[in-house]
């Protein structure tokens, strides 16, 4: 599906236990359509990590995947957890600092989950 400039697009995050996947989607004349899924299998050191590390995890591997989804729109993220406010902390780990400063780069916004459309694909 071709992007056009200012285009929005919504990202939806699910995380299980062993794995993580998300999947990107157009907003077009109030029909949604999927335009990139992804999904990893955790590593054994990934898979302990809590779940909002885990989300955040999908958000950073999905971004790498698909940067040039990524750099031009904006993206909203779709979720009821406080990924903004754990991002912006002063005090946080060394790999959650690494995790924010790469994602300073996009222009993200986050907004609480409404409609499970698009959120039962991932």
């Amino acid at each position: 599906m071709k992007l056009e400039k200012g285009d929005i697009l919504s990202l939806y995050l699910a995380v299980s236990a062993k794995a993580v996947s998300a999947i990107l989607i157009k907003d077009h004349g109030g029909s949604q359509h999927p335009v990139y899924y992804v999904s990893k299998i955790l590593l054994d050191a990934e898979a302990r990590y809590s779940h909002l590390e885990k989300l955040i995890l999908d958000l950073i591997i999905t971004s790498a995947k698909h940067r040039h989804y990524f750099e031009t729109p904006t993206i909203i993220v779709k979720t009821n957890l406080p990924i903004k406010n754990v991002l912006r902390q002063l005090r946080m780990s060394g790999r959650m600092a690494k995790w924010a400063v790469k994602l300073s780069a996009y222009d993200i916004r986050y907004e609480p989950r409404t409609a499970i459309k698009s959120q039962s694909l991932s």
